[in-house]
């Protein structure tokens, strides 16, 4: 077995079906989370698929909490990687929120990551180095209408990881742990999200227009271009203990 393990989460398309395309190339030992089947050749070259639902809390525990410690092998490992890629858009503006929609996208966006970043903390030998990565977006620091429960769980989101980066820093139990925090935002991306965006309503999401004209313009960037840059991160020796980057900057 590999000696470097990464799960990535929406492992079945987009950014995170490239990106494990990009580590299984390189040698690492990749598991993927994702609801729908992951592409086929990803499976025929080592891609270890676990169908998990984000969003239901008592599957995601039942499913990392029973049976994943052993399976993920992570004692055997000198490097692990956790990315946190999976996202829901969730799209309504402030006056339409659903409660039921609003609490089911803070869970996937929000709540299971940062508890796979505690998860991770906790089963990762202390004795190797520990990547979270988390997928950003510019929603996490500019208010975008009609995305408050995406502007709002990506901004979570972001404090959650700069919050396990000062728990690294400070905490007496983690004290010598080799952990980095990734925050790492790739673009506009030519994915089923983007696709989602263009074809919204202008009266939920006013700023359409400028989404279809990137996409007519072909100023998409592609997945395997963010891929292969947070697999360059990864490859880093020594980071540092919290970062922030935007792809091709």
């Amino acid at each position: 077995m590999t000696d470097r393990i990464a799960l990535v989460t929406g492992c079945s398309r987009g950014v995170g079906a490239a990106l494990c395309n990009v580590l299984l190339d390189r040698g690492w030992r990749v598991h993927g989370v994702a609801r729908g089947p992951a592409p086929s050749d990803l499976i025929q070259k080592g891609l270890v698929q676990h169908r998990i639902d984000l969003g239901d809390l008592a599957e995601l525990k039942r499913a990392f909490c029973d049976g994943l410690v052993g399976e993920l092998g992570l004692s055997e490992a000198r490097q692990v990687a956790l990315v946190n890629n999976a996202g829901v858009l969730a799209m309504a503006p402030t006056q339409d929120l659903d409660l039921t929609e609003l609490d089911a996208a803070i869970r996937a966006n929000v709540t299971a990551p940062t508890w796979l970043m505690g998860w991770f903390v906790q089963h990762a030998p202390s004795s190797g180095r520990l990547d979270l990565v988390n997928l950003s977006s510019g929603a996490a620091s500019s208010p975008y209408p009609g995305w408050l429960t995406y502007c709002t769980s990506k901004a979570a989101l972001r404090m959650a990881g700069r919050a396990v980066a000062a728990d690294v820093a400070e905490q007496p139990a983690l004290k010598g742990r080799t952990i980095h925090v990734l925050d790492y935002a790739p673009g506009v991306v030519a994915t089923e999200m983007q696709a989602e965006i263009r074809g919204a309503d202008p009266a939920t999401f006013p700023r359409r227009e400028r989404f279809q004209a990137l996409h007519a313009e072909g100023q998409l960037v592609a997945p395997t271009g963010p891929a292969i840059e947070m697999a360059d991160l990864l490859d880093r020796q020594d980071p540092p203990a919290y970062d922030e980057r935007r792809f091709g900057s």
